[in-house]
């Protein structure tokens, strides 16, 4: 396979254009080349476990049928099984016609997808817990859930959790958030529970499809219905799912290559930087919300703004306050600037050192040749971190910026060998490792608990101009460090350049030292977390003198990587990629970086390969590798994706999930990735309350305003 082959366009007569087709489920690649995404309206139900001990008459009061297979709800074309012990009977008000919207779904999904509704009202997101509900008795949920949705011909067939469906016109089917299940529903009802996903222009304009076909509907004669539905269905399947929307930003454009569009997207950046960042800007959740919520308003209200600009900025708002995490990031490379100029004015270094470090910060929006051109500014820049005081300023700088950024984790990474005192005397590898754990204590000590989960990784250099011994020598330090801290979290990495260097497997003597470690760990002989490893591995065309890039990554899935940085060459050959799945490893995607900094890495490749990485379910999370030497910063990694036309990056849900596996593959103590993954799914539930809200308030003023002016013409 090539990266030409990564994206497929949607064929405009689908096999699944015949009557009878069957979908078996939302895994279904008909259903996956379809869907889009979209965001929930905050819906309030009332839910109940059955109670089976109650009477037949009872049960019918409830508004249940029986039936010889056991009680039904009556919207049988829905919900064609029985309900049972495990489901949660949802009330979901009442239909256009009148009638009670009754429902059902599991207990272990609704667990996931219903809060509390008065801690909800509150700003508080707290799931509930069916195990905890009384039989027979009638609670207030509120859905905190988002989805996506798709549109089939009358007469596909689907197999649904609740039983198989037939499509008929005017029917839509929803998949669940964990894309694990698909229920179908009227198109009507879904337009009042769902609005279309602001980052996703292709879900904007099916929504206004089938607003259009519901306001046609109403005056359509029985007869037409079937036709009306149709035409729907190939307008939907007609959408542009991949449109490059930074190009609404100007009037025309030469685009030739991958790095062409990221050179243009990162123009549009640069404006919302301005106009947007620098206004949601606070150091706490709270306070982000708020500004953007005044953001939002002033851009939804703004008439100069096209119906495109406008969908980039909200969608940048919603990229601003996505709780993220940063799990690819060296520490020299990606200090602020503002700190590192001042460690250089401490050093006294002149006028023209000061010049080259300011060059060096952006010089990387105009990319480099090669890895050797990159490591140069790499070392411009890392000039002057050189005492551990510099180290301390350094972690204090990144990590005050991850907090302001909304993330929820970070890792520290560098290395602990050669780093000198203020005398210019080398320190002890474990002298300047405790002087970097101390500052991240410190830093976040300082911030509070606004302050993100901090893990350290040890960093070994490969490049072959370098002493392979020291890469060793920094696995053995994860160890004794592992040791020496139970509760803390450790990791290991091998970086440099992977065309030139070293081969993942020359420092197999390092691997396996961590890996005995990690098997003690899992037999119980020893208490304590679990060492991560990552490995830069599949980042070049080459690896390890003329080898070919994939092969890098499959020597790092075999060191045991729990992580792979970068790994854009897996898509360049099937078998990869299929090990790369069937290892778990989380592929750590550094956009600006492989495209923008160093362009060899992606040259050729029309499109960047989390594509296929998200198509393929593999992990992926976003990171930035080197914020100063790339121009780059986490919330700008994400708009460059959504502003070229990755399509699974205009998607809210696939943004949230690589923002959720930063945190599940993150190198943090069990504990603290615990904890954060409760604050990402409170702050990721406050967020798309806010867009809704926002989203309502408007409709609401011109429905207003459109009274208003019948009114006064009246």
């Amino acid at each position: 396979m090539t990266t030409k082959d990564i994206e497929k366009p949607i064929p405009s007569n689908h096999e699944v254009e015949s009557v009878g087709v069957k979908i078996e489920g939302a895994k279904d690649q008909v259903i996956r080349e379809r869907k889009l995404s979209m965001m929930s309206r905050p819906n309030e139900i009332k839910a109940m476990i059955p109670n089976f001990d109650l009477s037949d008459d009872e049960l019918i009061v409830l508004g249940l049928e029986k039936e010889d297979d056991g009680w039904h709800v009556p919207n049988r074309q829905y919900f064609p099984n029985p309900i049972s012990k495990d489901s949660v009977l949802i009330n979901y008000g009442r239909k256009e016609d009148g009638t009670i919207d009754l429902g059902f779904c599991s207990q272990d999904e609704f667990a996931k997808i219903y809060a509390h509704t008065d801690q909800y009202k509150q700003g508080k997101i707290t799931y509930i817990n069916p195990v905890e509900i009384k039989k027979g008795e009638i609670i207030d949920a509120t859905k905190c859930a988002t989805g996506e949705f798709t549109l089939m011909p009358e007469g596909t067939q689907i197999k649904t959790n609740e039983g198989d469906v037939t499509v008929r016109p005017g029917q839509i089917l929803i998949i669940n958030e964990n894309k694990n299940s698909v229920f179908a529903s009227d198109i009507s009802e879904m337009l009042k529970r769902y609005v279309a996903d602001p980052m996703n222009p292709a879900s904007k304009k099916a929504f206004e499809l089938l607003r259009s076909f519901e306001e046609q509907k109403k005056t359509a004669k029985p007869e037409e219905l079937a036709e009306l539905f149709n035409k729907l269905v190939s307008e939907y399947n007609g959408i542009e799912r991949k449109s490059k929307v930074y190009k609404s930003y100007f009037a025309e454009t030469d685009i030739e290559t991958l790095r062409d569009d990221f050179k243009h997207a990162a123009e549009v950046v640069k404006e919302l930087d301005r106009e947007i960042s620098t206004r949601i800007n606070s150091m706490d959740f709270g306070s982000r919300v708020e500004e953007a919520r005044v953001v939002l308003r002033e851009i939804i209200a703004d008439t100069k703004n096209t119906p495109e600009q406008e969908n980039i900025k909200i969608s940048y708002v919603l990229a601003r306050l996505l709780p993220k995490t940063n799990n690819h990031q060296h520490l020299k490379g990606s200090v602020p600037m503002e700190t590192l100029l001042e460690r250089a004015r401490i050093h006294k270094f002149s006028e023209e050192q000061i010049a080259a470090i300011k060059n060096a910060y952006t010089n990387g929006e105009d990319g480099f040749e090669n890895l050797d051109a990159f490591n140069k500014a790499y070392e411009t820049i890392g000039s002057a971190i050189r005492t551990p005081e510099d180290y301390q300023a350094a972690v204090k700088g990144v990590i005050e910026e991850a907090t302001r950024a909304g993330q929820l984790t970070t890792e520290i990474r560098c290395s602990v060998i050669g780093q000198r005192d203020d005398s210019g005397n080398t320190l002890d590898p474990h002298v300047a490792t405790e002087n970097i754990l101390e500052a991240m204590e410190k830093s976040r000590a300082d911030i509070g608990e606004e302050a993100p989960k901090v893990g350290f990784t040890f960093l070994g250099y490969r490049g072959r101009d370098w002493k392979p011994e020291e890469v060793i020598e920094h696995a053995k330090l994860a160890v004794e460090f592992a040791q020496k801290y139970p509760d803390k979290k450790f990791s290991f990495d091998i970086a440099g350049p992977e065309d030139t260097g070293y081969n993942p497997a020359h420092f197999k003597e390092g691997f396996d030292l961590i890996k005995e470690y990690n098997n003690k760990i899992k037999s119980g002989e020893i208490k304590g977390e679990l060492i991560g490893v990552t490995i830069h591995a599949g980042e070049t065309p080459t690896y390890n003198e003329g080898k070919r890039g994939n092969e890098s990554i499959e020597e790092a899935l075999e060191m045991g990587a729990n992580r792979i940085g970068h790994g854009v060459q897996a898509v360049s050959n099937l078998e990869t990629l299929d090990h790369l799945k069937k290892s778990g490893a989380t592929v750590e995607i550094c956009g600006v970086c492989n495209i923008s900094s160093i362009p060899l890495n992606t040259r050729g490749m029309a499109i960047h390969p989390v594509q296929e990485f998200i198509n393929q379910e593999i992990p992926i999370t976003i990171c930035t590798d080197n914020d100063a030497i790339c121009g780059t910063n986490i919330t700008k990694e994400y708009a460059q994706f959504l502003l070229t036309g990755h399509s699974e990056l205009m998607n809210w849900n696939n943004v949230k999930e690589a923002a959720k596996n930063g945190i599940k593959s993150s190198f943090i103590s069990d504990r603290d990735k615990e904890q954060a993954l409760k604050v990402f799914n409170e702050r990721i539930r406050i967020i798309e309350r806010l867009v809704t809200e926002e989203r309502d308030n408007v409709e609401i003023e011109k429905i207003r305003e459109a009274l208003k002016n019948m009114k006064e013409a009246a």
